[in-house]
């Protein structure tokens, strides 16, 4: 008598089991994206900050003085002349409020995520459908995963997008033109692109060169390459005069020669950056950070001889070890100009760095689709499942609340708008050391009429002092007074309201003396939290009072009064 055994799943049962695996490959990847969201919206604050208010507010007042040159001046080593297009839109047409520079940072990752997906769709084409959909699930999440948590929530990062989109454009252009009917029209915008990327940021330059290269290879034609090569001698030209007066801390040569080890684990540690982040930036993951970024570029280098062999076939693989090696020399170059600063080898896990990494980890995922054929869909898509389950604990951090450092910014904002010398206030938005170059950005901004403090109604704050107020809603609620060292007539005020005021929190809270004229403004702080304090339910507030009598000091205090600012004041106005 035979023994009974269970039968074997059968295939369409494999299938039913990979397409149900592969929509969770994509509700995960739906909800990276989601807190990706989230976390911008928490984190906004139109409130400029560091670098904006050189490179955004400086840079809108400077088009007035400068003309043309305002639009190609440096930014470091840098320059940003696609991302002004933004900047200036944002401030001359939108209200200078930092959402147009979001918003197009968001939509240049999508355009990513959808060119890596295309590529995906050709070199993957001998894969199952369902491996497939899990593939692209996990271009997106990956592409919006939020290590690069500075370049989703800072308006200013624009060019890090603009780095990642042209040079990935101008390979899969390139790859494209290979054996179309359009080859001439698709290589030359491939060489356009390239063009392009020169005004993102200063790694654009290695994108001609990268491409004359893939080009060469993908034999797009003697003219293409005699005029792609004509145009990228002409762009090293220009840049080597443009920035020939450009001050580095250490030659480039020197930190090669001097520190080559050292140049090495950071480059190892850009391209492997993203899983610092996936390891909650525990420092002991340093190690495993280099690991994976050398074997990213192993992985490249062995994936070269199979691209080669096919890159009539699927060009598209050649395209993704292209976009490999401009990732790799962009980090080189990172390397080469941020060792020498105090940061050193930890410079490498920065944020903003990690997009491009991101990008060339999933062109390595790309590159390799040919070689899953053989693999079983449903092994394929439970290993991207669990790389995207290994991603979603720090992806979770996006959705915490930032209400403390949006509070932090305005705060910032209200002392910039009245030119109260506190640097301490005014580190959330600019180097603490350098709160004069902020105040002095602030100054020429009021002046100009141009909106760099987040909200109107703190922008027209500094034209209530001394106006009187009737009939106010007032209360005590003063706790401490502090003298700012710079000048004697301004201090800074913190306390928590007795009783809820009603109005509105962009609207700052007027502060009276004895004699009902305004001397200065507080601003309401997030909901209070449960403390072991007699505050608990009492809503904080800090602000600043200018009054230049001889007997104001920290004892007069508790003569200020926090007032609700009467809406139909003439001064007061909210959005």
């Amino acid at each position: 008598m035979r023994a009974f055994s269970a039968p074997e799943p059968t295939l369409a049962g494999a299938s039913r089991s990979a397409s149900r695996l592969s929509w969770l490959a994509i509700a995960l990847s739906g909800l990276m994206v989601v807190c990706t969201i989230v976390g911008i919206a928490r984190a906004y604050s139109p409130v400029p900050y560091w670098d904006m208010w050189d490179g955004y507010v400086g840079f809108y007042l400077r088009t007035a003085s400068q003309g043309w040159r305002a639009w190609i001046e440096p930014h470091n080593e840098h320059r940003l002349v696609l991302s002004r297009l933004f900047f200036y839109a944002d401030i001359a047409w939108l209200g200078g409020r930092g959402l147009l520079p979001l918003c197009v940072n968001v939509l240049i990752t999508a355009g990513i995520a959808t060119l890596l997906c295309r590529a995906a769709t050709t070199t993957g084409i001998s894969l199952a459908v369902a491996s497939m959909r899990a593939i692209y699930a996990v271009i997106v999440g990956v592409t919006f995963f939020w290590s690069q948590r500075e370049n989703f929530t800072w308006a200013f990062q624009t060019q890090f997008f603009l780095a990642q989109l042209l040079p990935l454009l101008a390979f899969c252009l390139a790859a494209q033109a290979t054996g179309s009917p359009r080859r001439v029209l698709l290589a030359g915008c491939a060489t356009g692109c390239g063009m392009l990327a020169l005004g993102a940021m200063a790694n654009g330059i290695l994108a001609l060169p990268i491409l004359l290269v893939l080009g060469m290879c993908l034999d797009l034609g003697r003219r293409w390459v005699i005029a792609t090569a004509a145009i990228t001698l002409a762009a090293i030209l220009l840049v080597r005069y443009a920035f020939h007066d450009a001050q580095v801390p250490t030659p480039a040569f020197s930190v090669l020669v001097e520190r080559p080890l050292d140049v090495a684990h950071f480059l190892f540690r850009y391209l492997g950056s993203p899983i610092f982040f996936a390891f909650k930036n525990a420092s002991w993951a340093s190690g495993i950070v280099e690991a994976s970024g050398a074997l990213l570029l192993m992985g490249a280098l062995c994936c070269l001889p199979a691209a080669w062999r096919d890159r009539s076939r699927l060009p598209l693989r050649l395209a993704m070890l292209a976009t490999i090696a401009y990732v790799a020399a962009s980090a080189l170059g990172t390397a080469i100009g941020r060792l020498p600063l105090p940061a050193g080898l930890e410079g490498a896990f920065v944020s903003r760095y990690t997009g491009l990494a991101l990008t060339a980890w999933l062109a390595l995922l790309i590159a390799w689709l040919p070689a899953l054929r053989p693999v079983r869909p449903s092994v394929v898509i439970v290993a991207l499942i669990a790389l995207l389950i290994g991603l979603m604990p720090w992806q979770l951090r996006a959705t915490r609340a930032q209400t403390n450092v949006v509070y932090a910014r305005e705060l910032a904002a209200l002392a910039l708008a009245a030119q109260f010398d506190d640097p301490a206030a005014i580190a959330a938005v600019y180097p603490e050391p350098a709160a004069a170059t902020a105040m002095r950005f602030a100054a020429e901004a009021r002046r100009a009429g141009v909106p760099a403090f987040g909200r109107p109604a703190i922008a027209s704050a500094p034209g209530w002092l001394g106006l009187s107020v009737t009939h106010a809603v007032c209360q005590a609620g003063v706790e401490t007074g502090e003298a700012l060292s710079s000048t004697p007539a301004d201090y800074r005020i913190a306390g928590h309201l007795q009783q809820p005021l009603d109005q509105s929190t962009d609207v700052p809270a007027l502060v009276l003396d004895e004699h009902d004229t305004i001397v200065g403004w507080v601003l309401l702080g997030p909901e209070a939290s449960r403390t072991r304090e007699n505050t608990v339910g009492r809503r904080r507030f800090s602000g600043y009072v200018r009054d230049a009598r001889p007997d104001v000091a920290r004892s007069h205090t508790p003569s200020l009064r926090i007032c609700q600012t009467p809406a139909g004041a003439p001064f007061a106005f909210s959005e």
